[in-house]
C-alpha cells in the first residue's frame, strides 16, 4: 500500500464520519500537522432540547439543520454525563465513535457533567476526536493505515501525539497472555518505528503499559505475597520454605537452566554470572537442575528453589526435575536438611500441591517491560547487524538486564526464552510497503 496517496483535501464532512474516509484521508496527509488538522475538522454539533415530564426528563437530539437525530427519557435527577454517555453509546456503525464531548448552554458557557439536565431548558453538544478515538480508529483501520504516517505520528513529540502513543497500543487485547518477544513482533508490524532515540522512547512506553495492563491480573499488587506456599521440611511434608516466601512474577520461572555462548557454558539462573565472576557457581541441590552463583544463592529460596540453594525443596525444583526427567514415576525427591550440605538425604513423595507452578508474568512494573523491551529492540541489532562484530552472548544479555524489573532481577530462563526467539529470527521493525 502506497505511504501517501494523492494529495485530497483535509476537511471531512460531520456526516462523512465512516471509518473509511478518515483513513482515506488519513492516508492522504504528509505530516502529523496535517494529521492533526483532520482530526481537528472532524466534529458534529447537536442542539438538545429539554423538557421536564412530572416523573422524568425527556430529551430530543436535533442536528443543527433540526433533523431528529434521537429521542430519549431520563429519571428526574439524571445529569449530563449521563446524557452524554448516552450519546456516546448512540452512533451507528457506520460513523465514528467521538467521546470528547462538551456541552454548552444558551449563553455559551460550559456546563458541567455533573449538573442535573431538568436545570436546563436547551443546550448544544459538540463532539470531536480525543486521542483515544484516533487510537481506536488507527487499529480498526488495520494495514490500511499507511505504516510510515502512524510511525511518525506515535513518535511526534507533541501533547496529542504522546497521548496516542499511549491510547493506541491500549487497543491491541491480543497481548494478554502473549509473550513479550511475540507481542513486540505484533506492535512493530504495524508500523515503521521512527530512527529517533526520543521517538522510539515514546512509542516503547506506551507499549509498555499496554503489555502490562493485558498481562496484570485485577487486583494484583506489584509486590504480591503469594497465598501458595512452600513448606518448611517437617515430617511427611515436600518443602523447606514458609508460606508467601516467593518474590512477584517468579512463579512458573526457574525451571531450565540458561546456557550461554557456543561452549553452552551454565549462568546463574538470577543473574546470570558464570563460574568464577560472583563466587562458585552450584546446582540447588533440591532440583540438581538451575545453577546459582554464591550471592543468589542467598535468595534461591524466594525463587522456589531450595533454602540457600541447599535446604529442602520447593516448587520451582519439583518443575525442573519433572522437565529435566529425572523425577521418577514414583514421585519420590531427596533432599538435604542439613544447611551445611553434609547430612543424611531425607526422601518425600511429592505431594499434588506441588505441582502447582503455574506459569505467570515476570514483570513487576511498566518501567520493567519498558526497559526490557528497549533492550530487545537493541538485541536485535547487535545478534543480526553485520556492522556488529562481538556478538552478545545469552550470561551478558542476562547480566545486563539486572535489577530493572523493579528492583529486582527478571528470571533468568525468561531472559533465555527472550535472547533465544531474538536470535532464531531478527524483530522485524514493520510490514512490508508496496
Amino acid at each position: 500500500m502506497a505511504a501517501n496517496g494523492p494529495r485530497q483535501s483535509l476537511e471531512v464532512s460531520s456526516r462523512s464520519t465512516a471509518l473509511q474516509d478518515f483513513v482515506t484521508a488519513f492516508n492522504s496527509c504528509e505530516t502529523p500537522k496535517d494529521v492533526l488538522k483532520l482530526i481537528h475538522n472532524v466534529n458534529k454539533a447537536l442542539t438538545v432540547a429539554i423538557s421536564i415530564q412530572s416523573d422524568s426528563v425527556h430529551v430530543s437530539l436535533t442536528t443543527m439543520a433540526g433533523l431528529l437525530v434521537e429521542e430519549c427519557t431520563f429519571p428526574l435527577e439524571a445529569s449530563v454525563g449521563e446524557l452524554a454517555t448516552k450519546i456516546q453509546g448512540g452512533h451507528s456503525e457506520d460513523d465514528i465513535s467521538m467521546t470528547c464531548m462538551t456541552f454548552l448552554d444558551d449563553d455559551g458557557a460550559e456546563t458541567e457533567m455533573s449538573s442535573h439536565l431538568k436545570d436546563h431548558s436547551r443546550l448544544t453538544v459538540k463532539t470531536s476526536l480525543c486521542s483515544g478515538d484516533v487510537g481506536r480508529l488507527m487499529y480498526q483501520a488495520g494495514d490500511r493505515v499507511s505504516v510510515l504516517l502512524l510511525g511518525q505520528c506515535l513518535g511526534h513529540h507533541g501533547d496529542f501525539w504522546k497521548q496516542l502513543a499511549v491510547s493506541y497500543p491500549e487497543n491491541f487485547q491480543c497481548f494478554t497472555g502473549m509473550h513479550v518477544v511475540e507481542a513486540i513482533r505484533a506492535y512493530l508490524w504495524c508500523f515503521r518505528l521512527p530512527g529517533e532515540a526520543a521517538q522510539i522512547e515514546r512509542i516503547v512506553d506506551g507499549f509498555a503499559r499496554s503489555y502490562f495492563h493485558h498481562n496484570t491480573p485485577k487486583g494484583k499488587k506489584e509486590q504480591n505475597a503469594m497465598a501458595d506456599d512452600s513448606r518448611a521440611g517437617q515430617e511427611g511434608q515436600e518443602s523447606m520454605q514458609r508460606e508467601g516466601c516467593w518474590d512477584s512474577g517468579v512463579r512458573g520461572w526457574y525451571v531450565y537452566q540458561p546456557l550461554s555462548g557456543p561452549k553452552l557454558l551454565p549462568c546463574c539462573v538470577h543473574c546470570g554470572a558464570l563460574d568464577g565472576e560472583a563466587g562458585d557457581l552450584v546446582p540447588c541441590q533440591g532440583c540438581a537442575v538451575v545453577h546459582f552463583c554464591r550471592k543468589c544463592r542467598r535468595s534461591a529460596s524466594r525463587c522456589g528453589h531450595a533454602v540457600v540453594g541447599t535446604v529442602g525443596y520447593g516448587r520451582a525444583c519439583v518443575a525442573a526435575r519433572k522437565a529435566a526427567g529425572t523425577l521418577g514415576p514414583d514421585l519420590k525427591i531427596a533432599f538435604q536438611r542439613n544447611i551445611q550440605g553434609c547430612g543424611e538425604l531425607e526422601i518425600s513423595t511429592v505431594s499434588e500441591e506441588s505441582w502447582n507452578w503455574v506459569l505467570e508474568s515476570p514483570f513487576r512494573t511498566e518501567d520493567s517491560v519498558m526497559v526490557l523491551a528497549y533492550a530487545i529492540i537493541m538485541l536485535t541489532t547487535n545478534l543480526h547487524s553485520v556492522n556488529v562484530k562481538e556478538k552478545m552472548k545469552k550470561h551478558e544479555f542476562i547480566k545486563q538486564n539486572r535489577e530493572v524489573n523493579g528492583g529486582d532481577n527478571f528470571p533468568g530462563d525468561f531472559l533465555s526464552e527472550v535472547y533465544d526467539d531474538v536470535l532464531r529470527e531478527e524483530l522485524k521493525v514493520m510490514r512490508n510497503v508496496d
